[in-house]
């Protein structure tokens, strides 16, 4: 059990810390992933981006997920559950085309922060909350997978086992904190799963980047041969 997102970011963000260093992209999926990726971000002194893949839902139950979208158009579907029930091609393309333009409106509130940087050649970490069927996180993977990064790594506090067995082919490495059974919901695990606001999200990334420019700044400014009068 967690307290609440940040609680659950900062063990994350522990757990992944051999990665300092590196050259990372943490890449979080809103909402809810946007505080979890801000404490992995911190530790790692990493640029924090958002990522918003959307739920393709059922016909019957738009809860119940067949398959996600992604910011760029990548689709990803279960098909074994699209043949059982029997979606058709249009219901999924006119859903997509729905989601996408949500997508694009939610992009559009972000700034600075809607477009991606370079991925190319870089760790990228995809981090959210917790993980319940998967398909938000393997649409964002496979998406990310385009951009040609030098590893594509999915990160949450918590997952059932059998959701992860699906990320084989999108992620290089998988890493997850806790694995509870039984799973229900992802929110059965914090003891605070308020909802987050687009200002929060807004208000995080904000400030994170302040931030990393200010430590940034801070080595260059007493990194190797500063100072030194012999230079």
């Amino acid at each position: 059990m967690y307290e609440n997102r940040h609680a659950a970011g900062r063990a994350l963000g522990k757990r992944l810390s051999t990665l300092k260093g590196r050259d990372v992209v943490v890449l979080g999926l809103l909402r809810g992933g946007i505080p979890v990726a801000f404490e992995v971000a911190r530790e790692l002194e990493a640029p924090l981006y958002p990522l918003l893949p959307r739920k393709i839902g059922a016909p019957s139950d738009p809860e119940l997920a067949i398959g996600a979208v992604a910011q760029d158009g990548t689709v990803v579907l279960n098909e074994a559950l699209v043949n059982l029930l029997s979606v058709e091609k249009k219901y999924i393309d006119d859903t997509v085309t729905k989601e996408r333009l949500l997508i694009e409106k939610r992009l559009a509130g972000l700034g600075e922060f809607a477009t991606l940087p370079d991925l190319t050649s870089k760790v990228v970490i995809l981090v959210d909350d917790g993980i319940a069927t998967g398909y938000t996180m393997l649409a964002a993977a496979t998406s990310a997978r385009k951009a040609r990064p030098r590893q594509v790594i999915i990160a949450a506090p918590v997952a059932p086992r059998e959701a992860l067995r699906q990320f084989s082919g999108a992620a290089d490495e998988v890493v997850v904190l806790s694995t509870p059974y039984p799973f229900f919901a992802v929110g059965q695990f914090y003891s605070d799963f308020s909802p987050v606001s687009d200002e929060e999200v807004n208000s995080i990334l904000a400030q994170h980047a302040s931030w990393l420019r200010r430590q940034r700044e801070l080595q260059g400014r007493h990194g190797p041969g500063a100072g030194d009068a012999s230079v």
